[in-house]
């Protein structure tokens, strides 16, 4: 980034790019470009605000024998709630 000059949260633009057909993560998306190709947009106006995050929240319990910390190969692990936001 610093290379770059893109700062933390910045949009960028890419010139040239190409689809992976096969994903490695679980990303909607996964694309491959050079580093020659990132425009780095100036933050203002509409590109002055922070790209929209989706988040997931779980909570869950677990009970872990005498005291220690849950393994999840020998011991219960419960999900109580998850929560999806748009921030």
């Amino acid at each position: 980034m610093i290379d770059s000059d893109i700062p933390g949260a910045n949009w960028i633009k890419l010139k040239n790019f190409g689809e992976i057909k096969e994903k490695t993560s679980h990303c909607q998306i996964e694309i491959e470009t050079s580093v020659n190709d990132i425009i780095s947009l100036e933050p203002i106006e509409e590109w002055s605000k922070i790209a929209p995050f989706r988040i997931l929240s779980f909570d869950i319990e677990c009970a872990g024998k005498n005291g220690h910390f849950p393994s999840p190969e020998q011991d219960p692990v419960i999900m109580i709630a998850n929560y999806v936001t748009l921030q």
